[in-house]
């Protein structure tokens, strides 16, 4: 793969054949955790290689309270996780079940962050303009209501951000 287009084009390809399977067996989301994974690897400069800086699937880090698999990160051998990446999709109940994932997603981050205060931490996040499950296609998606929830959890600066109310 070497566009992100292609990547999304596999992914629609993939998650029509069987949503069901393409969500159960993350084979979905997978194409663009390769994706990403590639693209990261392929920015790695040479001096960054030779120090043993290496792009990971699945890596399993340490949180603040429990061990946790994030999907995409660059480690350091001797620094830790540099960046770390969470994708998410959710292609269907988006209304139903998004609470659930903002509040996983800001407790994933603050369990990573208080480990790990030095690393750039981000998400991707999927979410269809009109859900594509059959029957559900015209279910309403309150995209600006998502796109405000998930701003306010971005662009905090230091250790300070705990003391913002």
């Amino acid at each position: 793969m070497t566009t992100l287009d292609e990547c999304f084009r596999v992914m629609q390809r993939v998650y029509r054949a069987d949503p069901r399977a393409a969500v159960r067996s993350q084979a979905f989301i997978k194409e663009l955790h390769r994706f990403l994974a590639d693209e990261l690897t392929a920015r790695l400069t040479p001096a960054a290689r030779r120090a043993g800086v290496r792009v990971v699937e699945e890596a399993r880090l340490l949180g603040s309270h429990k061990p946790k698999d994030v999907d995409v990160a660059v480690i350091d051998p001797h620094n830790g996780p540099l960046v770390i990446i969470g994708l998410r999709s959710q292609m269907s109940s988006v209304g139903k079940n998004v609470l659930n994932y903002y509040e996983g997603i800001v407790g994933e981050c603050i369990s990573l962050q208080d480990r790990f205060p030095m690393s750039a931490i981000g998400y991707v996040y999927l979410m269809p303009l009109r859900p594509i499950k059959e029957g559900r296609e015209t279910e309403p998606v309150d995209h600006p209501r998502f796109a405000l929830m998930y701003e306010a959890i971005t662009g905090r600066a230091g250790q300070d951000y705990k003391l913002l109310r």
